[in-house]
Order: structure tokens, then C-alpha cells, then sequence
């Protein structure tokens, strides 16, 4: 009897060994997705700060380019001029089917050689301000420190440093 009960004993301690192995397995497991999803979470957001900033430069350049009165894509024009002549033919081809088979609620709208006048009155100078980023560095490259700058602009310490961590990079 002794036996048969040291015997069950020991299988159930085999059995408790073999659960606590695999809870603790689990339990590895989710800690691992755990890390790796707080990996991926700090991945995307350094991606987005790194996107804002380009978006940031874009929107900069062209500020830049409007008070500057240079396009921003030169070769643009061009392709875009080229492209209306080679459909010019297309155009009148529609037009003279339309004048012979004229459809009388187009004919009122239809209106020939009209340019469009912008209005005159009331016509004031855009503003522009400098970007959050803008101002960042301008303050920096006046010696300010990371933490002056945030209290001044109301923003993060953290985000103050990302954007002049990221500035150091690409520059």
C-alpha cells in the first residue's frame, strides 16, 4: 500500500513539475511579446517624429519658396504645358461635334474666351510665422539650453531634444 501511494505521490509530483514548466514557459512568453510590442510602440514613434520633422521642412521650403516667389517643382510648368498643347487637338475635335450637335442647357453656360479676374478689394498680405521647429533652433543657435527652450515655446523637454537630436542628424 505503502508503494502504491509513494507511486501516486510521485506521479502527481511529476505532474505539479510539468505544469509549473509550462506556466513559467508561458508566462516567458508573454513577457517577450510584452518587450517586443513596447520595441515596436518606441519604433513608431520615433518614425512619426521623424515624419512631423520632414513634413515640418517640407511646409518650411515651401514658405520659403512663396516669399521667395521661386517655384517649388521648376520642371513642373513645363510637363504640365506640354501635356494641354498635345491635348489641344482632342479638345477641338469635341468642340466641333458639339457645335454640330449643339445641346441647348450647355450652350447658355458655355462662354468663350473668358479669363478669370481675381477681385482687387480688400486685398491684404498673408502672414507668416516661424514654425515650431524654427523657433527651436533659432533659440538654440542662440545658446539657449534644451529645458529654457521648452519653458518658453510650452513644449516637451523630450520633444525639444528630438527635434534637435533629429536637426544634428540630418544636417
Amino acid at each position: 500500500m505503502v508503494i502504491i501511494l509513494l507511486l501516486v505521490s510521485f506521479l502527481l509530483h511529476i505532474l505539479a513539475f510539468t505544469l509549473i514548466r509550462t506556466m513559467k514557459e508561458k508566462v516567458q512568453n508573454f513577457e517577450e511579446i510584452d518587450r517586443k510590442q513596447k520595441q515596436n510602440i518606441k519604433e513608431m514613434e520615433d518614425l512619426l517624429a521623424v515624419y512631423l520633422l520632414e513634413i515640418r521642412e517640407e511646409n518650411d521650403k515651401f514658405i520659403d519658396s512663396i516669399q521667395q516667389g521661386t517655384p517649388l517643382y521648376p520642371n513642373h510648368s513645363q510637363q504640365k504645358d506640354t501635356s494641354i498643347e498635345s491635348a489641344r487637338p482632342v479638345m477641338d475635335k469635341k468642340q466641333n461635334n458639339a457645335e454640330q450637335y449643339p445641346i441647348p442647357q450647355q450652350k447658355d453656360k458655355v462662354k468663350k474666351n473668358v479669363e478669370y479676374v481675381p477681385p482687387l478689394e480688400n486685398m491684404e498680405q498673408d502672414t507668416v510665422e516661424q514654425s515650431q521647429s524654427g523657433k527651436v533652433f533659432a533659440l538654440f543657435d542662440q545658446g539657449e539650453s534644451p529645458e529654457a527652450i521648452a519653458k518658453k515655446l510650452g513644449l516637451g523637454r523630450t520633444e525639444v531634444e528630438l527635434l534637435l537630436k533629429f536637426h544634428r542628424k540630418n544636417s
